[in-house]
């Protein structure tokens, strides 16, 4: 879109007669303040209609006046008797070539200045392969694949997935960084990015405006670093990251408008492809998920690399080869985009099949496309043949699924569930929270040390030593017909570990209400169905061990403490009704459809004492299964098989009652007389 800038307007000094040209920013020539700043006394009507007069006086006497279109953002236009036209900081490119425009561009972009365009296909071939390749095959390949695809990328429009290359101080990111803009222009240093993102350059309402004028092009934001901590610095990335994938516009209030009453102007939104730098992580795993994240590590970067690409001519190289490029791509601009689209998307389900991760599969599919543009290019002007290009690209593969490998950490938890049950592994193992059992005593020594409890020297003399608890006290663990049980208050334990995630550096930006919710869908929190809602808190006995029920979180603490699998060890017998006074069983079976014996009707009962009972449920096969499936006699949802069948306690006390009694008056018939 267009819009006045500005107004240049003339007139002769009277003094001198010299011709005194000014230039009048157009919010200003209404109100005609101007008139002050020109040095001579004018002599007119102050009030609204004489200021108004004025300026009509103005124009009525230069209807002859020369519009100058100045263009303020790089990319492409489709301009009049021209066409497609890629503008930087020093003019356009076209099919022709190299075309004369007036640009200005924000300080933090006029650096995207390209030389004339090549088309000597042996000087092009030389510069690709050593200056623009060159940052795949002189840099390990899954890091150059990224940066230079990101560059090819660019030009195709905005991409939503910020490449961000993350490492320690020393790790050479930000000097790579500026050897990738330099397809953009040779003026790019590594201490010199579009704006430093430190908390010392652009503000976050002004980025999408810098943004917006940086059109089909690369945006380098450098060093996002802990200067303000390591928190802020998280955050102000994570909010880059989504500001950028979301294209959030940020609209602000004016209160000069409308006469003073007030309105609102419209935000800018991203038009850009992002190149950030950073030593810190995003706040939040859905800010990491949102970038495209390349990890440096010290000694992955050689610095005499760095100093041979970043010579001279290597930076020309790269710069002539992208403005050969966006020659070529002038001819059939939307063409090119519109296949690029396509091709990103295809690779993209192609990752997806493979088994990568949506959020790794789309910004590589990005960048795949970027590098297929550019061997369109190689094989269309005689750079490359058919089966070069070919191998290029399989290369280029192999080393963007490289990076898409490396950008997750394979021990990293895949969802929020995972987590949090490694946290709270994490803090019960570390002591930043214990567990007792029933009644608050200690458990078990050999237990111990993985529920929060740590040896304290007594007599060192003789090895004496006490087990002494540590952290905050979160609840009691009990064995049941659910197997080992974690019955946990759930205000305290989401304190500790949001406490503990924030300590590691990743806070964890949930509530209570998700943490449950993803727990239970990962197999390891209880829950029962209440009407047609689900609880995520069921009941339990007091954990003081004095009577009653109150409502807790029930975890399978098998699930906790060991993956994949537990221990193999001797099969847990618990008596059917829990050690000590702790019952075994809490899921409350649900009424059945009839009106047979009740499991807790001590009156339907009489046919079979609590001890017999006991010794059938010792001689079942017994297991706990991870999910659970629904109890075939109730049907609500139960971790406990007995012999073959999933069944609650409760449940499965009840048919074994009904089928003995089934069977006492066929056995008083068989032994008749």
């Amino acid at each position: 879109a267009q819009s006045v800038l500005r107004y240049v307007s003339g007139f002769t000094h009277p003094d001198s007669g010299e011709q005194i040209l000014t230039r009048i920013d157009a919010d200003r020539v209404g109100n005609c303040d101007w008139l002050n700043d020109l040095g001579i006394v004018v002599d007119y009507d102050s009030s609204s209609k004489g200021r108004a007069k004025v300026w009509d006086a103005i124009r009525s006497t230069s209807r002859d006046a020369e519009t100058l279109t100045i263009y303020e953002a790089t990319g492409w236009r489709e301009l009049p008797g021209i066409g497609w036209t890629y503008i930087h900081a020093g003019g356009g490119i076209t099919t022709s070539g190299s075309q004369p425009l007036p640009v200005r561009l924000p300080a933090a972009i006029d650096r995207i200045d390209l030389p004339d365009p090549c088309t000597d296909p042996t000087e092009l071939r030389r510069m690709f392969d050593q200056d623009s390749r060159a940052l795949m095959t002189r840099l390990p390949a899954h890091v150059g694949a990224v940066l230079a695809g990101t560059a090819y990328r660019a030009v195709l429009g905005l991409t939503k997935p910020p490449t961000t290359l993350f490492g320690t101080p020393g790790t050479y990111k930000s000097a790579v960084a500026a050897l990738t803009m330099h397809h953009f222009g040779v003026r790019w240093e590594r201490s010199g990015a579009s704006t430093s993102m430190s908390g010392h350059g652009a503000t976050i309402n002004a980025l999408p405006e810098l943004w917006w004028h940086c059109k089909d092009a690369l945006f380098f934001g450098d060093d996002f670093a802990p200067d303000k901590g390591v928190e802020a610095a998280a955050q102000f990335l994570s909010a880059v990251g989504r500001m950028q994938y979301n294209q959030t516009v940020r609209t602000r209030v004016n209160m000069r408008k409308r006469g003073g009453r007030g309105g609102t102007d419209q935000g800018f939104v991203s038009r850009t492809t992002l190149l950030l730098t950073s030593e810190v992580k995003a706040f939040a795993d859905s800010g990491n998920q949102r970038l495209n994240v390349v990890d440096l590590a010290r000694g992955d970067i050689a610095l005499d690399d760095v100093i041979a690409l970043d010579s001279p001519e290597s930076r020309l190289g790269r710069a002539t080869v992208m403005a050969s490029l966006l020659n070529w791509m002038a001819a059939r601009c939307p063409d090119h985009v519109a296949r690029a689209t396509a091709r990103a998307g295809l690779a993209a389900q192609r990752r997806r099949a493979e088994g990568m991760d949506d959020r790794i599969a789309e910004p590589l599919g990005e960048l795949e496309a970027g590098w297929e543009l550019i061997g369109d290019w190689l094989v269309d002007t005689g750079i490359y043949t058919a089966g070069e290009r070919q191998a290029m690209l399989a290369q280029v593969r192999e080393a963007l699924t490289e990076a898409g490998q490396r950008s997750r950490d394979p021990d990293s938890p895949t969802n929020v569930g995972e987590r949090v049950r490694r946290l709270l592994d994490t803090c019960l193992r570390s002591g930043a929270a214990h567990v007792t059992t029933p009644g608050g005593y200690s458990p078990p020594e050999a237990d111990a040390m993985r529920l929060g409890y740590r040896r304290v020297p007594v007599n060192t003399a003789v090895g004496e030593y006490r087990v002494e608890a540590r952290g905050d006290h979160l609840g009691v663990i009990t064995d049941s017909v659910h197997g080992l049980r974690l019955h946990l208050e759930p205000d305290a334990t989401m304190a500790v570990i949001l406490a503990a995630a924030r300590k590691a550096g990743e806070p964890l930006a949930v509530t209570k209400t998700v943490v449950q919710r993803e727990l239970a869908a990962i197999g390891v929190l209880r829950t029962e169905r209440e009407g047609s809602s689900t609880r995520y808190t069921v009941p339990v006995p007091d954990p003081s061990g004095t009577g009653g029920q109150v409502r807790r979180w029930d975890l399978d603490a098998d699930r906790i403490f060991w993956e994949p699998e537990p221990p193999v060890g001797p099969p847990t017998t618990p008596d059917p009704v829990g050690p000590g006074p702790y019952p075994a069983d809490q899921t409350p079976a649900a009424a059945p459809d009839d009106d047979g014996p009740a499991a807790d009707d001590p009156e339907k009962d009489q046919n079979m004492d609590d001890e017999e009972l006991g010794r059938i449920y010792a001689a079942a096969t017994r297991r706990i299964i991870v999910p659970g499936g629904p109890c075939v006699d109730c049907g609500e949802i139960v971790s406990l098989e007995l012999d073959g069948e999933i069944l609650h306690y409760a449940c499965w006390m009840r048919r074994t009652i009904a089928a003995a009694q089934r069977q006492a008056p066929a056995a008083a018939v068989v032994g008749a007389p």
